[in-house]
C-alpha cells in the first residue's frame, strides 16, 4: 500500500522483457530528461542498466517536467526527494510526494488578483524556500557583463537558465535588430513606482522585442528583465499567461501559448505592478525580503508565484516519441521480423533522435 493519505496517480502491473527495458533505457540515454535528476533505473529481470547522471538533466525551471516512468518490473531513484513533482515508489504504485515547503509556515499570506481573479497563497515564506533549489535562481543571481543599456546575443545565454526556447534566430534578430533599441529611454526604477506612461514605455519595448523573429514576450522579457530586473518582470507562457491571467486557472489547466500582442503583454505588466502595491501586501514583501534579501519585488513575486504554480500544477510525464513506442509494442508482442509491423522500428541509430 502506498503511504497513508497518498493518492497513486497509476499503477502498471505489466512485465517487461530484458530487451524491452534495455531499448527503453536507451531511449533515455538518447533523449534530454528534463525535470528530477534521474540516476538509474533497475530492472528486476535481466540485470541493472544505469543512466549517466550527466544524461538525466537538472531541474528546469520555467515548464520543466519531472522524469516519472512507470512499470512494476522498473523502478525509477531519484537524486532529490521532497522536491515539486518529484515521485516516489510505495509497494508497486507512483505517488507524487508533497513537497516540505508545502506546509503553511507562519501567518504571511500574499494576495495576488482581484475579483474572480483572486488569489491567495498562504505560508508565502515557505513556498518562497522552495524556490532556492530551483535552477531559476541562478538565473535571477547572473549579473551581465555586457552594458545596462545593451541587448546583446550573448544575452541570450542565461535565458537557457529558465528553459527558454531561444534558438539561431533569436540570435540573428539580435545582431540585425538590437542596434536599434535604446534601452536608456526605458526607466530604470521599480515597476510598483511606475506611472502608466512608463509602463506604456515597457510595453511597447516589449511588444518591439517579442515581434522579432524567434521571440516572443515570454523570450523578450526573459532577455529584457536581466538589464531592468526591477521593471520588467518574466512573462512565462505558462505561468503567468496561462494561469496567473487566466480566472479558470487551476480548474482549467494551463496553457504554453507563445504571446505577440502588446494588449496581453501590457495586461500582465498592470496585473503584477497592481499585486505589488496592494495594502494587503505591504507587510508581505519586508518578511520575504529578509529571506531573499538581494531580489527585487518584481522577482519575488515571480519566484513565489512560479513555484505556487508547478506545486498546484505539476508537469504531466512525457511520453516516449511514437516511434520508439512502437518498437516497444513491436518487442513486447515477440515479433520475430520488423516487417509485421506496417514501417518496422526504428533502428538503434534513429532511436531517441
Amino acid at each position: 500500500m502506498g503511504a497513508r493519505g497518498a493518492k497513486p496517480v497509476r499503477r502498471l502491473a505489466s512485465q517487461f522483457d530484458p530487451e524491452l527495458v534495455a531499448l527503453f533505457v536507451d531511449q533515455l540515454r538518447r533523449e534530454p530528461v528534463i525535470g528530477a535528476r534521474l540516476v538509474a533505473f533497475r530492472a528486476e529481470r535481466g540485470g541493472s542498466t544505469r543512466v549517466p547522471r550527466s544524461a538525466a538533466g537538472k531541474t528546469g525551471h520555467r515548464g520543466a517536467a519531472p522524469a516519472t516512468h512507470r512499470g512494476d518490473r522498473i523502478t525509477a531513484t531519484f537524486a532529490r526527494a521532497n522536491r515539486p513533482g518529484d515521485a516516489v515508489r510505495h509497494d508497486h504504485q507512483i505517488v507524487v510526494a508533497k513537497p516540505a515547503w508545502s506546509q503553511k509556515v507562519g501567518a504571511v499570506n500574499l494576495t495576488l488578483g482581484t475579483g474572480g481573479c483572486a488569489r491567495i497563497i498562504e505560508g508565502a515564506e515557505g513556498v518562497l524556500r522552495g524556490y532556492l533549489e530551483d535552477e531559476g535562481r541562478r538565473y535571477l543571481a547572473y549579473r551581465p557583463t555586457s552594458r545596462p543599456d545593451a541587448i546583446v546575443p550573448e544575452g541570450l545565454a542565461v535565458t537557457l537558465l529558465v528553459n527558454s526556447c531561444a534558438g539561431y534566430r533569436a540570435f540573428k534578430s539580435i545582431q540585425d535588430r538590437a542596434a536599434d533599441i535604446d534601452l536608456s529611454a526605458v526607466p530604470d526604477r521599480p515597476l510598483e513606482s511606475t506611472d502608466p506612461s512608463e509602463r506604456a514605455a515597457v510595453v511597447a519595448l516589449v511588444a518591439e522585442v517579442a515581434g522579432w523573429p524567434g521571440f516572443g514576450a515570454s523570450l523578450a522579457t526573459k532577455v529584457l528583465h536581466k538589464k531592468r530586473p526591477a521593471l520588467v518582470p518574466v512573462l512565462d507562457n505558462q505561468a503567468i499567461f496561462g494561469a496567473y491571467l487566466n480566472p479558470g486557472w487551476p480548474a482549467q489547466r494551463s496553457r504554453g501559448d507563445s504571446v505577440w500582442s502588446a494588449r496581453t503583454i501590457a495586461d500582465a505588466i498592470e496585473a503584477i505592478r497592481f499585486d505589488l502595491t496592494p495594502d494587503e501586501n505591504r507587510d508581505v514583501w519586508p518578511e520575504l525580503a529578509r529571506i531573499e534579501p538581494e531580489r527585487t519585488l518584481v522577482e519575488l513575486l515571480d519566484m513565489v508565484w512560479w513555484v505556487h504554480f508547478r506545486n498546484t500544477e505539476p508537469v504531466r510525464p512525457v511520453l516516449p516519441p511514437a516511434a520508439t513506442r512502437s518498437a516497444l509494442l513491436w518487442m513486447r508482442l515477440g515479433s520475430s521480423s520488423p516487417t509485421r509491423m506496417v514501417n518496422g522500428p526504428p533502428s538503434a541509430s534513429a532511436v531517441g533522435q
